[in-house]
Order: structure tokens, then sequence, then C-alpha cells
């Protein structure tokens, strides 16, 4: 069953990224409490609808911004 509150791990398998990434764009801002990031005691949980949306823009992307 899906369920829409997933964990960090979650999160980075759904974004085909590693979990070190998801921190780093908890750390440097790029996921903030709007793109459906939620902490719980000591857990960082996300509300995936949220997440998908987001990544789904784009502006996710590792490369987003960049020059090429």
């Amino acid at each position: 069953m899906d369920t829409d509150i997933i964990t960090v791990k979650e999160a980075a398998a759904r974004l085909h990224v590693a979990v070190n990434t998801i921190y780093n764009w908890i750390t440097d801002g790029r996921l903030t409490y709007e793109d459906g990031l939620f902490r719980v005691r000591r857990r960082t949980l996300f509300h995936w609808p949220t997440l998908k949306a987001r990544a789904l823009s784009g502006s996710l992307d590792p490369n987003h911004g960049q020059q090429r």
C-alpha cells in the first residue's frame, strides 16, 4: 500500500538520488517545509505528493541552473 508520508530513504529511492543528496538539499535550503518536509520528533519525513510536484517542476534536478 502506497502512503503519502515517506522517509528520507524512501524519498531518495523515489527521486533516484542518494540519501546524502536529500540531506544536502535540506541543508542548502533547496528542500523546505513548503516542499512537504516536516519533522516528527527526530525523524525527517516528506509529504510525497508535495515533494513529487516539486521534483516534477525540474527544480530538484542536480543540474538545474547550471550552464553547460
